[in-house]
Formats: C-alpha cells, structure tokens, sequence
C-alpha cells in the first residue's frame, strides 16, 4: 500500500497533472509549426564549465551501453518498458519505464536507466535511435543542470494548454483547444469556457548516442527529420 501511494506521489510530481494524449495527434506531426512552439519551454542555456564535456560524454556512453540491449522493442517490453498510445502508430515511439520514470521524479538521475527509448518509425519497422531522461516537473535549473549539463543539452517541457471535451483541434474540432491548440494564456482560456493546465508531463530530455555529430548527440528533436513525437504530443 505504502509502496502504491509512493508511486502515485512520484508519477504525479513527473507528470505535474492528469494528462489526456491520444486525441490530439494531427496538429503535432510538423517539425517547427507554431502551435508546438508556443507550448514548448527549453531550459536555460549556460556556459560551459570544467567537465561539463567529459560528463555529458560518459552519459551517451551509459545510453549507448543500455540501448545495446533493446534494438528490438519485444525485449524493452519484457525489460518493463511499455509503448505509450498503444494503439497509434507514430513517426517516432516512446517506450516508457515507469519505474526510471519515479526514480526519475524523485531526483534519481542515472543515466544507465532511462525514463523511456526512442525507436524511429519506417512502415511497420521500429529502429531504436535515443533515449529520453526526465525530472520532476518542479525541477529547478541547478537540478537539471546536475544531472545534463545545460551548457550541452536543453532540457524542455511542454506548457500552456487549453482544453475542452469534445473539441480537440486534432479530431476536427474546434482548432484553438488540445495539444496543438492556438490558445496560449489562461485568460483566453477562460473567455473560450476551455480547461487550462499550465504542464503537462515533467522536464525531459532527449539523447541520440548513436548520432556521430556531436551537434546531433542532444538535439532537442530526432535530428533527422522525423521529429520527437509520442504520447500525443511532441515529447
């Protein structure tokens, strides 16, 4: 019972409020379109300082190590690690582990354990290409900064949205409600009788250890073209 209630406290600290993913799918599917931008908060960028490098090397080489073991997603399956929106076939698929994800949110950073793997969609093939870290959502920059250095990589987070049932801009409904909705600030929400939650989901961060271009190795979206997309959203 204890170890539930631990659970729960944790996931909802990760995830900061109840989330609704799968309804709103089309409006994400562009690479830099307004609607992900505005909704979409990057840490802040700091110089670089002694082994800023040297650690955020070790942490690809970690990655690398780990995703050794999982090019097939049936063996992150059976590791624990499970495809969010299940029955959706995406550009690219996050596989998450819950348990990464609360040791995650309790300020357990390690980078041999991932929240979640990155496999790229071609047809029905799922090649594994990164992997994502997470914080909890209250994380401040001296925290994320500890576990990635953000004088190399970009933590972000997905903010200011507005919701309303039935209206997702995804399933044709009205274009300024859901994940890719024009709606931006809590007042707007308001006057249009939507929901508004400020996050969604925690800090997270993307790695891609098998890109050779160290320009590539953190890149806040896949960096070849088809985008960081899972859980109805861009992640």
């Amino acid at each position: 019972m204890i170890r539930s209630l631990l659970t729960a406290v944790a996931l909802g600290a990760l995830l900061a409020a109840p989330v609704r993913v799968a309804a709103d799918m089309a409006p994400m599917v562009g690479m830099h379109d307004d609607a992900h931008m505005q909704h979409m908060a990057l840490s802040p960028a700091r110089a670089a300082r002694p082994g800023d490098a040297e650690r955020a090397v070790a942490i690809l080489a970690a990655a690398r190590t780990f995703m050794a073991a999982y090019a097939d997603p049936v063996a992150a399956e059976r590791a624990g690690f499970a495809k969010f929106a299940p029955s959706l076939k995406l550009p690219i698929e996050h596989y998450t582990n819950n348990a990464n994800a609360v040791k995650a949110a309790l300020g357990k950073f390690d980078a041999a354990q991932p929240t979640s793997l990155i496999y790229a969609r071609t047809g029905e093939s799922l090649k594994l290409v990164g992997v994502m870290y997470t914080a909890n959502a209250r994380a401040n920059d001296d925290t994320l900064d500890a576990a990635v250095p953000l004088s190399v990589a970009r933590w972000h987070r997905h903010v200011n949205f507005c919701f309303k049932a039935g209206q997702e801009a995804g399933l044709g409904g009205d274009k300024r409600f859901g994940m890719g909705g024009s709606i931006e600030t809590e007042e707007a929400c308001a006057a249009a009788g939507g929901r508004w939650q400020k996050q969604l989901f925690g800090w997270m961060v993307h790695a891609w250890p098998l890109e050779t271009d160290p320009k590539k190795q953190w890149a806040v979206e896949e960096p070849n073209g088809k985008g960081a997309m899972a859980n109805g959203m861009r992640m």
